[in-house]
């Protein structure tokens, strides 16, 4: 009877941590960020379960992978759109082209250069861009900064809008 008492004990205690775990893709009050241990992550990284709950962790030593800051905000845009700069809000958890990252900038995950500057789009796209797979008035292809694209073709900021060319 004891057994069953201790089992039953420890087993709602796990229930109860789990109940409190940040859902994946987002981060808990210490800035770790929560994941999906089905899924495979970029960059050695693994999903580990840290204090009851999953955590993305480095590929050195399990350390969980913490935000320098508070994680996004309200005022953040989903992953895959853009914030009212626009600038390309990512999924850290993700890996991107070209050597972009997913990096936290003023509270929000966004998409930065290869060489760790500012983000991509610092004159981001505009409300007169047409929308990601459709053609501008000129007759170019509207892309997605996140995605590679085959034969050498690169999304490229142009004029204030992601279009598609070719190296």
């Amino acid at each position: 009877m004891k057994l069953l008492y201790i089992f039953g004990f420890f087993s709602s205690a796990v229930i109860a941590s789990a109940s409190s775990c940040p859902p994946p893709g987002s981060s808990d009050s210490q800035g770790r960020y929560s994941c999906n241990p089905a899924h495979q992550y970029p960059n050695g990284q693994t999903c580990q379960l840290i204090d009851g709950c999953n955590f993305l962790a480095t590929a050195d030593g399990g350390n969980p992978i913490v935000s320098p800051a508070p994680g996004p905000t309200a005022h953040c845009p989903p992953p895959g759109s853009n914030d009212s700069q626009g600038r390309y809000s990512c999924n850290p958890a993700h890996q991107y082209p070209n050597g972009q990252t997913c990096q936290l900038i003023n509270g929000c995950y966004l998409l930065a250069t290869a060489d760790g500057g500012n983000d991509p789009t610092s004159n981001g796209p505009t409300s007169d861009c047409p929308p990601s797979g459709s053609s501008d008035s000129q007759g170019r292809y509207s892309c997605n900064p996140a995605h590679q694209y085959p034969n050498g073709q690169t999304c490229q900021l142009i004029n204030g809008c992601y279009l598609l060319t070719t190296v």
